[in-house]
């Protein structure tokens, strides 16, 4: 026989052995774990096959033996003046971004340096600009005298930690009292009113207004039930406007909607309206959903699928998006029916851990990157730039210092001096996560506005996501 024909008829039998075993008659079996394992195969393969990989910038970067400039090891201001000047970029101190990072990563020494600063100072100021001390008051206060008991006493009071209160109750001061439990003479110690509600009250203003549409979805009624309690109380105390602020917070409040129109609407005419800066004109989270879903098109698809997910995700199915942001939450609507099964598939491609919490406002995978502390969104500025970048990457590389030498990026680590002549902070980044074996790798991905988007995650999973249209790379 010729080979060739040999050939054609080796071929041709496998062919049917091939088709004999695809027979659709006979499902194959497989457990639940192997299925699952397949499918997370399948989407990175897709991914790899349909989507250029993204690129992770690398840089050429160039280490000489050398320590860090000795304002990162120098003492924390003492007195009003150098902690003014200090917050003014004051060389003579460590840079205030750094302070911050090592406090939120919970760092001894950091620590040890506030409190000491704390103690021979300007004790009150250092506890309003002590970030994360919620975290380490439970261990520090209980045992911290003096100067120091003040400072964590006042750093920690807005904590939720119900374990503290005792300790504040017997402080011995009126202040530290009234700012952790409420107003003696305006408010009732009421059990069903959580902490957190408590404290968006009493601080009232800006802060008010951020934090209750941040809690949007729990306790609402309750909440404007309260502040509404505490208006009527108020009078014409200074705080009615921060009461009568706050309470814009809750249009769909009956009493609250009610005493609104009652005071006669936005005038604008003083600072006492500044609550109807959130009721004149509507805001679009407080459009009615039908209104919402008349102007889905016009940049209202987030405020939609936060008050009706259901709705939103009708909307999206025939979306003519246009910004990348909102092509973005269509196919992200249209791809998972909740913010758990978001949340599951970015778990299983590594972009976060299964336990992280990523808010509970998430929609999209960027906002679920950003909630779990892998995104930001810094100014275009080689500070920022950098600032942003130590704190996205600092699991790993917190005892490097990542700053700004002549407007070009530099990072200490190690004994060594990192600089890149080509400016890539992206780039010195990635190269130092590569030098310590880490996974992890930043970007920068697409952004309407003038900010950065930065995002530094596992790449299999930057991967995945690309390619299903969930995230866009930065032209």
């Amino acid at each position: 026989m010729k080979p060739v024909l040999l050939c054609a008829l080796l071929a041709l039998g496998c062919g049917k052995k091939r088709e004999k075993q695809a027979d659709p008659g006979v499902p194959p079996v497989r457990d639940a774990a192997l299925a699952a394992r397949d499918a997370v195969a399948a989407d990175d393969a897709s991914a790899a096959a349909t989507t250029p990989r993204p690129v992770f910038p690398r840089a050429d970067v160039v280490s000489a033996p050398a320590s860090p400039p000795a304002r990162y090891a120098a003492a924390l201001p003492r007195s009003q003046q150098d902690i003014d000047a200090w917050l003014a970029g004051d060389p003579r101190f460590p840079p205030r971004e750094r302070v911050t990072l090592l406090l939120c990563e919970g760092d001894d020494v950091t620590w040890d340096k506030v409190v000491d600063a704390a103690t021979h100072g300007a004790t009150r100021s250092w506890a309003e600009l002590t970030p994360c001390a919620c975290s380490r008051a439970a261990d520090r206060l209980p045992a911290a005298k003096g100067k120091a008991r003040e400072l964590w006493l006042w750093a920690a009071v807005d904590c939720d930690d119900q374990g503290l209160d005792a300790l504040y109750l017997g402080a011995g001061s009126d202040a530290l009292v009234v700012r952790r439990f409420g107003l003696r003479s305006e408010m009732q110690r009421d059990p069903r009113v959580t902490a957190a509600e408590r404290r968006q009250v009493l601080l009232g203003g800006e802060f008010a207004e951020e934090a209750l549409e941040a809690q949007a979805g729990t306790h609402l009624p309750l909440a404007a039930d309260f502040i509404l309690d505490l208006y009527q109380r108020a009078g014409k105390g200074p705080l009615r406007g921060d009461f009568l602020y706050a309470l814009a917070a809750f249009p769909d409040h009956p009493g609250a909607s009610a005493l609104l129109d009652k005071e006669g609407g936005c005038t604008g005419a003083s600072d006492d309206d500044r609550w109807c800066k959130r009721f004149d004109g509507g805001a679009p989270w407080q459009r009615p959903v039908s209104d919402l879903i008349k102007c889905a098109a016009d940049g209202c698809l987030r405020e939609l699928a936060r008050r009706d997910r259901g709705a939103a995700t009708q909307v999206a199915r025939g979306l003519q998006a246009k910004t990348p942001d909102d092509a973005v939450l269509a196919r992200t609507l249209l791809g998972f029916d909740s913010p758990g099964s978001l949340h599951f598939w970015m778990a299983r491609h590594g972009l976060i851990g299964e336990h992280d919490f990523t808010g509970k406002d998430s929609l999209t995978v960027l906002d679920s990157l950003e909630g779990a502390g892998r995104s930001a969104q810094p100014e275009d500025d080689p500070v920022a730039i950098q600032a942003a970048l130590a704190k996205l990457t600092a699991s790993v590389l917190r005892d490097a210092i990542l700053t700004v030498e002549d407007g070009a990026p530099v990072a200490y680590a190690e004994g060594a001096r990192f600089t890149v002549e080509s400016g890539d902070a992206i780039g010195l980044v990635n190269h130092l996560l590569e030098q310590r074996g880490s996974a992890l790798r930043c970007l920068a991905l697409a952004r309407a506005d003038r900010h950065v988007r930065l995002a530094c995650a596992e790449p299999r999973g930057i991967q995945a996501a690309l390619a299903q249209g969930l995230l866009v790379l930065r032209q």
